[in-house]
Parts: C-alpha cells; sequence; structure tokens
C-alpha cells in the first residue's frame, strides 16, 4: 500500500505511471488525489502537512480547496 505522503505528491504522469492497468485509473489523479487529502485530514497526522501545503496551488480548484480543508483540519 502506498504511503499517504507519496499518493499526495503525483503529478498526472506519475498517476497514470502507478496506477496505469488498475480501476483506480479511471477516477483520474485530480478526484483520486482529493480523496487522499481528506484522508490526509482526518488522519491527524502532523507530518502530511507539507506534502498537503505543497497542493494549495495546484491547477485543479477541487484539489486546492481539499487542502485547504486539509490543512485547516491539520494546523
Amino acid at each position: 500500500m502506498p504511503a499517504l505522503a507519496d499518493l499526495l505528491a503525483l503529478d498526472d504522469a506519475g498517476f497514470r505511471a502507478v496506477f496505469s492497468g488498475s480501476p483506480i485509473k479511471r477516477i483520474g489523479r485530480d478526484r483520486m488525489v482529493r480523496n487522499c487529502l481528506i484522508a490526509a485530514g482526518n488522519s491527524g497526522d502532523g507530518a502530511l502537512v507539507e506534502p498537503v501545503r505543497a497542493l494549495l496551488d495546484d491547477p485543479d480548484s477541487v484539489v486546492r480547496e481539499a487542502a485547504e480543508w486539509a490543512i485547516a483540519k491539520l494546523t
């Protein structure tokens, strides 16, 4: 099972490489990262603050909003 921080760091190319041939590929990188951000926020794991913070400037607005929510939960 990949670490949550590693999943949060995936760009589109990395997502496609990791999930090639997997049903997860169908949801796309943005929705998968959004789900990981929700898991990160609910985890209470302070070590995830920096990986989450890196997504505050993501090109996708859904990812950015989820990152803002997760930061609020983690700090």
